[in-house]
């Protein structure tokens, strides 16, 4: 049988490797990716490491990535909230994997982070939140926190509409 090595996948999916293997956890942890990944250690010739692990796919699996990849943006994403309490700023992201997401920013920040919310929705959804609250946009994905801006912790607001 023939398999497909993680980072030939990842280039046909336009993923960086990390996020590749990163979703793949997450679709496992959710059971949308049923059979085991196979996990194989390779030399390399580059500077660092004397070998790389290398993740392998069946076809099928592969199939089961590209589809997710294709409904990402609609299906199965959330956007998310979550505020820095020191600075009292607010992430405004879109996830796969809130939780994940939210570790991630948690482990590498040097202050603690409070997660405020989220409901479902696309990449779309999140670039006209970005939009509205320019404004109040202190850097990146990073906002000044606003009564309106809280309002959305919970809820999609009635204005957004993708």
């Amino acid at each position: 049988m023939l398999l497909v090595r993680d980072s030939d996948l990842a280039r046909d999916l336009g993923m960086r490797l990390s996020n590749l293997r990163r979703q793949v956890q997450g679709l496992q942890r959710a059971g949308k990716l049923q059979s085991p990944v196979r996990e194989i250690e390779e030399p390399t010739t580059k500077p660092g490491p004397k070998t790389r692990r290398v993740l392998l796919f069946t076809p099928e699996q592969a199939q089961t990535l590209r589809t997710w990849r294709r409904t990402v943006s609609e299906i199965g994403s959330e956007v998310y909230f979550i505020q820095c309490t020191v600075t009292k700023l607010v992430k405004v992201g879109k996830s796969t994997d809130t939780k994940l997401r939210f570790d991630t920013l948690a482990a590498t920040s040097p202050t603690i982070l409070d997660f405020r919310g989220s409901w479902p929705g696309t990449r779309r959804e999140e670039a006209i939140l970005h939009e509205h609250f320019d404004a109040d946009r202190h850097h990146g994905e990073w906002f000044k926190e606003t009564l309106e801006l809280m309002g959305c912790y919970e809820k999609r607001p009635a204005w957004l509409r993708a």
